[in-house]
């Protein structure tokens, strides 16, 4: 990306800036400076690479959400437009409000600049505006990236005006996601403060990304399969559901269905992008000032970890690898930006595996479903894993590695199995256990064997993590900033996805054969305790 032309086109909107009262000259200084430091920044998945001087690391992203925007394709096909574009738009909604949350959330919510930019003559709406066009800009190429192809094959299928609709809602989509989540923390902020505060944005993560996975279903349930044709059956509760607000439009101008229904969810894609943006600008001079909350504290917190306690002992085998223990699970406990990144995979694991079969059971009856294989959607917990696996690289007080060369560790691969160890007894064990009971009782106790398969399964999911996708020579030693630039940490939750699924897939062909699992199990439980061995032998060296 070329800051120059970025900056340019970002002049043809000069007016629009001063008619919002919004110093404009001050703001561009200030998205420029944003723009070279992101230039400056090498993503973990390049690092090691040459790349030309101020050349931004985020364009060689771009290709990835190119190759997830094939995901949409076949929804461009056929004439049930209203189905086929709430699906669409229930794909890029999914995308770009979890690239959102995921990775810009940090850059709305940063405090760093304070120090600097409050003590100057700026005024915090200023400064607000400059922080939601750096993160327009990105979102803005991410959509372009996710939807040229689309474009390209809509004007050659469905003709001119689909695709122009497409576009003008496209646009109103990435304007309503940036000013619905910062409304969200404007809320947080305003009625939350310190310690609490932080904690609560992390809780905002999750509840986003479950409304995501949950909105998902909700979709496919608004259409029934009547004589082999779709049909949209309008409930009054469809005027909470975004993606079908964006299918409407479609439904009126291009299949001339003017009913009611169809009208108020099109004017709802007007209305509640524009009143999204009129209430951010309105409560944003409030914004700034209740971001300093951010840095106050309440003072330090007792930390009880009983629990921690029990499995330090029952899962390290000496005191160094004790020591490791303790601090990844005080790493993991206390880095807020950790959690931040963390818990939205965490409630993506929850909810998944009971959406999946509750799909199911809108085509079937319990009975029949509990004699099926839908409990393997466990294997969708694995993701998590990996996925936690892949963060534990990063830090926001990363800067403290040296820490480990200057203690003389000579064994850096202890410390991995340690933090490891950590998100098995902390996170993935108790999400386990919290998706296995209800599944038990739906399934009965004859699942039990496939649990344990599914759980040593989880296990070689890590070490594949790790020797794949883990570049940092010792845990909590990257910036998150590297993980952001570039789009890796969205590639690789799409690399351990595929994963997950192979071991599924696996699972399901092993237990066609008379006495499959069992040797299956067995083979499992072989390959962990020897990979486990040979993956984390001790190694000679400074760290």
């Amino acid at each position: 990306m070329s800051e120059s032309k970025t900056l340019r086109a970002l002049d043809m909107f000069r007016p629009l800036f001063q008619s919002l009262r919004i110093d404009y000259p001050v703001m561009r200084q200030i998205v420029e400076v944003k723009l070279l430091m992101d230039s400056r920044r090498t993503p973990t998945v390049f690092a090691g690479s040459k790349k030309k001087e101020n050349a931004n690391q985020f364009i060689k992203s771009l290709g990835i959400y190119m190759l997830y925007s094939l995901i949409v394709l076949p929804f461009i096909w056929g004439d049930a437009y209203m189905m086929q574009m709430s699906i669409v738009f229930g794909i890029a909604m999914f995308l770009l409000m979890t690239t959102m949350v995921a990775d810009f959330s940090s850059v709305l919510l940063d405090v760093r600049d304070t120090a600097i930019l409050h003590t100057k003559p700026v005024d915090s709406r200023t400064i607000n505006a400059a922080k939601i066009v750096h993160v327009f800009i990105y979102i803005t190429m991410l959509t372009l990236a996710f939807t040229i192809i689309p474009i390209i094959v809509m004007l050659l299928k469905q003709g001119l005006l689909f695709t122009l609709i497409f576009i003008i809602e496209m646009v109103l989509l990435v304007l309503f996601i940036i000013a619905c989540t910062s409304l969200v923390y404007i809320f947080v902020l305003r009625f939350f403060s310190g310690d609490k505060l932080k904690d609560m944005i992390n809780y905002i993560q999750i509840i986003l990304s479950l409304g995501i996975i949950i909105g998902y279903q909700i979709v496919i349930h608004a259409f029934d399969i009547t004589k082999l044709e779709l049909v949209y059956e309008y409930m009054w509760w469809h005027i909470f559901i975004p993606p079908l607000w964006f299918g409407a439009p479609y439904e009126w101008l291009l299949l001339g269905n003017p009913s009611l229904p169809i009208l108020v969810l099109t004017a709802l894609v007007i209305i509640v992008p524009f009143a999204s943006i009129y209430l951010y600008y309105y409560f944003m001079p409030t914004f700034e000032q209740n971001l300093e909350k951010l840095l106050a504290t309440s003072g330090e917190r007792k930390q009880r970890f009983p629990l921690m306690k029990f499995w330090e002992k029952v899962v390290c085998h000496d005191q160094e690898e004790r020591l490791y223990f303790w601090f990844a699970n005080k790493m993991t406990g206390e880095e807020r930006e950790f959690k931040l990144q963390a818990y939205p995979y965490l409630g993506i694991g929850i909810v998944l595996p009971f959406m999946l079969l509750f799909s199911e059971l809108r085509y079937e009856t319990l009975d029949v479903v509990s004699e099926g294989k839908t409990y393997l959607n466990m294997y969708f917990i694995n993701m998590v894993i990996g996925s936690l696996v892949y963060l534990i690289q990063f830090s926001g007080s990363y800067q403290g590695a040296w820490i480990f060369g200057a203690a003389g560790v000579r064994d850096r691969r202890k410390i991995f199995r340690a933090t490891f160890k950590v998100l098995i007894v902390k996170y993935y064990l108790p999400l386990f256990m919290f998706v296995s009971i209800p599944f038990l009782y739906i399934f009965s106790s004859k699942i039990l064997f496939d649990l344990a398969i599914v759980f040593n399964a989880s296990l070689l999911v890590i070490l594949f993590a790790f020797k794949v996708i883990v570049k940092a020579d010792v845990p909590f030693s990257q910036p998150f900033e590297s993980m952001r630039q570039g789009g890796s940490s969205t590639a690789n939750v799409f690399l351990i996805l595929f994963i997950a699924f192979a071991f599924w897939i696996v699972h399901i062909f092993i237990s066609l054969i008379p006495y499959g699992l069992i040797i299956y199990f067995g083979l499992l439980l072989t390959t962990n305790a020897m990979l486990w061995t040979v993956t984390f032998k001790k190694e000679s060296g400074p760290v």
